[in-house]
């Protein structure tokens, strides 16, 4: 599986070479002072006692004329230059090579020990050998497809009755059971991994607080899923809850608020569409083997293909035999699907979850 990343190719700035700017693994390191031309806060030097003379160079060159300024931390002197090479200023002088960077200055007096000399200036874009640099690959990590396959069988009286008594073909049938089993055990699966690799826990208490009625105590469960999406987007730097994931008893507080949208006829067996909160997607999950009936799982899922907590890769998809004899017994039919495909939690930061206590 792949991620787009986007990193720096130089050290400036905030951003050191190498860092990474975007990784939907890692979230965001939003760059300061790496496309811009301004630099501050550079540490040139620290005074020395009884030294008043400092050369040094600036990190980032060529320099743009008339826009220097050298200031000392804690004392009063400080200069500029006058866009002609010379620096002026208050208890400070001095030279600089805009080309190169090269800075010589002079204290007037002795400016005592452990002082930072800051230097603030921009690069001169227009004269300089190249720009800052970003680079956009695809990082990638592994996935092992496992296989998923059954079989079923079915006589030839029995499908024979089935025909005859209720108009269906059993041989169909059996394809269906085996195809919406398969299918079953994947999205338990899959459910699971979400439910083992959340980011952050937050609780919503069923008891209402004394003197607060249900009814009102009931509406701050969407105060508890805000705090969740803070959680998700503290982890991953962007992103908002897009679907969950939740047990029936969270289910069943969910269906009673304000925005909520059933979907559901309740003829689904499994883990289905159960509505939708406020434009949110609800997936409910009957069975507490598979999820705490008292959790809500929150995940985002991003634009991008490359912006999901788990994947389904299929590497031969569903395939479904057609109905062959069952052994010995000429009589005897079966019929078997499989599947080889991988799931995977890729990016846990996408992941939250919330439970009711």
């Amino acid at each position: 599986m792949y991620f787009k990343q986007v990193r720096a190719d130089q050290a400036k700035g905030n951003m050191a070479a190498g860092d990474v700017m975007i990784d939907p693994r890692t979230g965001v390191k939003t760059p300061s002072g790496y496309a811009s031309n301004y630099i501050s806060g550079e540490v040139a030097a620290v005074t020395v006692g009884g030294v008043t003379h400092y050369a040094f160079t600036t990190a980032q060159t060529p320099v743009r004329p008339q826009t220097i300024r050298v200031t000392t931390v804690g004392i009063t002197p400080y200069c500029f230059d006058d866009g002609l090479g010379v620096f002026q200023g208050v208890g400070l002088s001095g030279t600089v090579t805009y080309t190169s960077g090269a800075i010589v200055i002079d204290f007037a007096v002795d400016p005592g020990v452990g002082h930072n000399i800051l230097l603030e200036y921009q690069v001169n874009f227009e004269q300089a050998d190249d720009l800052p640099r970003i680079s956009s690959y695809f990082d990638s990590t592994s996935i092992i497809a496992r296989v998923y396959a059954l079989k079923g069988t079915i006589g030839m009286l029995q499908s024979y009755g089935m025909r005859k008594r209720f108009g269906l073909v059993a041989e169909d049938e059996l394809a269906k059971d085996l195809v919406a089993e398969i299918n079953a055990e994947i999205g338990g699966d899959m459910i699971r991994l979400l439910a083992a690799s959340y980011m952050g826990n937050t609780n919503w208490p069923k008891t209402p607080p004394a003197n607060i009625s249900y009814y009102e105590h009931k509406q701050t469960f969407k105060d508890s899923l805000a705090d969740a999406e803070a959680v998700l987007v503290g982890n991953a730097q962007r992103g908002t809850i897009s679907t969950m994931i939740a047990g029936r008893n969270a289910c069943a507080i969910m269906q009673t608020l304000p925005g909520y949208n059933k979907l559901t006829d309740g003829n689904t067996l499994g883990a289905h569409v159960f509505g939708t909160l406020d434009g949110v997607m609800i997936i409910r999950v009957n069975e507490a083997a598979i999820l705490n009936p008292n959790q809500v799982i929150c995940l985002w899922k991003g634009t991008s293909p490359f912006e999901a907590p788990a994947v389904y890769a299929p590497f031969m998809p569903l395939v479904i035999t057609s109905t062959l004899p069952a052994g010995k017994n000429p009589i005897g039919q079966q019929r078997a699907a499989a599947v080889w495909a991988g799931i995977k939690v890729l990016v846990s930061q996408f992941i939250t979850r919330l439970v009711v206590t």
